[in-house]
């Protein structure tokens, strides 16, 4: 098959070859296939989520598009030692995606 029917059967299906996911499903992907079980979440440096972020975007930063989404709430994201865990919200239970809630329940407990 020669490239002309490849990229008009590329057209047909919704797709471009030179297209790029979504920064949404490129993250939500991301976290389901870098987590490791029983971590619902991942370490943005120690999983290279950041290194493959900038390959696949020519070199963009993750950090404002992350921030973005987690404002949206969409991701929930905790800073941690040597970088930050990122979760998807829909993984999250209520008291888990606010981090002074959390807190403040525990207190309560004593």
């Amino acid at each position: 098959m020669n490239k002309s029917k490849k990229a008009v059967q590329s057209k047909e299906q919704g797709t471009s070859e030179g297209a790029k996911l979504p920064y949404k499903v490129f993250i939500e992907q991301a976290i389901l296939k870098l987590r490791k079980k029983p971590y619902k979440g991942i370490h943005v440096v120690y999983s290279n989520f950041n290194k493959a972020f900038r390959q696949y975007y020519d070199d963009l930063d993750p950090k404002p598009i992350v921030q973005q989404l987690v404002d949206e709430g969409f991701l929930v994201c905790r800073v941690v030692k040597g970088g930050a865990v990122i979760y998807l919200s829909s993984d999250m239970e209520e008291s888990e995606k606010n981090p002074t809630t959390a807190s403040v329940q525990l207190w309560q407990k004593f």
